[in-house]
């Protein structure tokens, strides 16, 4: 007999249970992918930083060791072509030359780094921009002369928030403005090279505009932001990551390790050497304080020596011939500082009537009365 209380077997899943079931896997997935993208573009960026830190290093290495900068792999430069990885100059490998470009990707084999050190973490090349200039003794990456304290030209700065129109500057005008900058374009790969040797297209200067300004060839100004995918209002969406050197700090570890002096210490024994040279010309003759004219024939090329940042030193004669009744001040050489121009951060070295007296008498020269 038939009894339903002995019914095998259970019943299946409904309609409704299973699009329930299928929202709630479907949610996960989602939460999943989502994840797992977040964490990738974590990976990128703290990948892409770390390499940042690691071409700085061998920035400062390579500054130890050949007194100059490399010059960017230049996309266009002959006869090399960009991700051969070394540095395009004028002449080729012709290190009193200035660049091709100030403005291209890193040189990695120059500074003896892997090609993957290169690239950021969506494998495009960084972006490599170097202080280059017209006067060989300001210009970051040309042999010889190099001067310890020369400017940078580079300016960063930064617009916090995001949707801000003041911008705050990072680098200072007068003495610290950046002599290296290195973008990686970020996700979007706006305005990189890529490992194919092509450039991607720059970003929009309306939409973007400061992703624009980190790509663009034609200035000196890089704009650092926090990295978000909304467009906001007027600057756009941003997902650049800048690293920017100062001089102080490719330096500091090299005046540390004894590699390089400080600009003041480099002023110090340029200008005894040159009080030096300038008390020996007055004794050559008769005890006589030399012409400008004099004093910079005693240099090669005819030219005043550069003090630590760069600048040629200024020699200024106050006495011509030095008689026993002579007083104060016979010469000075000047070095104008860390800005480059007259005022209060010159150095001043005054060498005296009576101080040139002493040393004639030590020497046997008779000074007249």
């Amino acid at each position: 007999m038939y009894s339903p209380s002995l019914r095998t077997g259970s019943r299946g899943f409904s309609l409704i249970e299973l699009a329930i079931a299928l929202v709630i896997v479907m949610t996960l997935l989602t939460l999943g992918i989502t994840a797992f993208s977040v964490q990738m573009e974590n990976t990128a960026v703290s990948v892409t930083k770390k390499k940042q830190d690691i071409i700085k290093d061998a920035l400062s290495a390579y500054l130890g060791k050949y007194k100059r900068l490399p010059c960017p792999d230049v996309l266009d430069a002959v006869p090399n072509v960009v991700g051969r990885g070394d540095d395009n100059r004028t002449t080729h490998e012709d290190v009193t030359t200035p660049c091709s470009k100030d403005f291209g990707v890193i040189p990695y084999v120059d500074l003896g780094l892997p090609r993957d050190v290169a690239l950021d973490g969506w494998e495009n090349y960084f972006t490599y921009r170097v202080t280059t200039d017209a006067n060989a003794s300001l210009d970051w990456t040309r042999s010889p002369p190099f001067a310890v304290g020369k400017p940078g030209k580079l300016v960063v700065s930064e617009r916090n928030p995001a949707t801000s129109a003041a911008l705050v500057r990072l680098t200072d005008p007068t003495t610290e403005n950046a002599v290296v900058v290195l973008v990686s374009h970020g996700k979007n790969g706006l305005g990189a090279w890529t490992v194919q040797g092509t450039r991607n297209v720059p970003p929009d200067a309306t939409a973007n505009p400061d992703e624009f300004e980190n790509a663009d060839q034609t200035n000196v100004s890089f704009i650092r932001r926090e990295i978000t995918d909304i467009a906001v209002p007027t600057y756009g969406s941003y997902d650049d990551i800048v690293m920017y050197m100062k001089a102080s700090d490719l330096i500091a570890p090299l005046v540390k390790d004894g590699s390089l002096q400080t600009p003041e210490a480099t002023t110090a024994q340029v200008m005894a050497d040159v009080v030096s040279r300038i008390i020996g010309a007055s004794m050559s003759a008769s005890p006589t304080v030399p012409s400008a004219g004099q004093v910079v024939l005693l240099f090669p090329g005819g030219v005043m020596p550069n003090d630590g940042w760069g600048t040629p030193l200024a020699y200024n004669a106050t006495m011509g011939a030095i008689s026993l009744g002579s007083s104060g001040p016979a010469f000075t050489v000047r070095s104008y500082g860390p800005d480059r121009v007259a005022g209060g951060d010159d150095v001043i070295t005054t060498v005296t009537a009576e101080s040139l007296k002493s040393l004639y008498a030590k020497a046997n020269i008779t000074v007249p009365p």
